[in-house]
């Protein structure tokens, strides 16, 4: 089975009862990000073969269609852009579509949904009302998809098992950079941010914690990231991109 057709199977395996904003969903190897409306609709992104996929999970009983349904995206307030959803699986309770994007748009979509703040869906055929999902958080949960799609798990054990040290050290170590950040920003000096950012456990990681919130605090103010956490994956593959640290 390949990792696609898994990540339709796996979606009937997990589920929540409230709307929430995006949050990483780990299964095996199989990693994804959604979100849920207060309609129970959801909202997924994936990776299969280092492109973007898009899934749509309507909550409905309702027959699915036996033809793609058209429909249009809107992301905030553009243009709104003619597509398709296809039909892949259902069960009693929900049922699962691609959305239809030209492999060359993909990327495209993305960029815009990490400067968006909402995603819409619309029925041309107004099979269903209009579907919207808030995009925040989109950003921060995309960046650690991509982590996690580069280096197999973000479960700490499995990583060390697998020998990932340098993998898991280059993870955390942005967690450090996003806090230290952080506190910077509030003006909290040097010291009390030391204190504030508590070991992560991680003995190799823990012995240049110091060093890694003092190179914050030596950058020029004007270099500081006001939203850290959507330059993760970046720092991430800088970090990786260095010299291997002592293992």
């Amino acid at each position: 089975m390949n990792r696609y057709a898994l990540l339709v199977l796996l979606l009937f395996c997990y589920s929540s009862s409230h709307a929430n904003n995006w949050g990483l969903v780990p299964s095996g190897d199989a990693y994804w990000i959604k979100s849920r409306n207060l309609q129970q609709h959801e909202l997924l992104v994936a990776y299969h073969k280092k492109q973007p996929q898009f899934l749509l999970i309507l909550a409905t009983n309702s027959q699915p269609p036996d033809k793609p349904m058209p429909v249009q995206i809107q992301i905030d307030a553009g243009p709104k852009e003619s597509t398709q959803i296809v039909f892949l699986k259902k069960n009693k309770e929900k049922s699962i579509f691609r959305l239809k994007v030209p492999k060359e748009e993909k990327g495209t979509y993305i960029d815009r949904m990490i400067a968006g703040l909402k995603f819409t869906i619309y029925s041309e055929s107004k099979t269903f009302d209009a579907i919207t999902f808030s995009l925040v958080g989109f950003t921060l949960n995309l960046n650690e998809l991509m982590i996690a799609n580069d280096i197999g798990q973000l479960d700490r054990q499995w990583l060390l098992k697998n020998n990932k040290t340098r993998e898991l050290f280059c993870y955390l170590s942005g967690d450090i950079t996003i806090q230290a950040i952080r506190q910077r920003h509030r003006g909290v000096p040097f010291s009390e941010a030391v204190q504030n950012i508590s070991a992560t456990g991680f003995l190799l990681l823990d012995h240049e914690r110091e060093n890694i919130i003092r190179r914050v605090y030596k950058m020029q103010r004007n270099k500081l990231m006001n939203k850290p956490e959507h330059f993760k994956y970046r720092n991430f593959k800088m970090c990786m991109s260095k010299n291997r640290i002592a293992e």
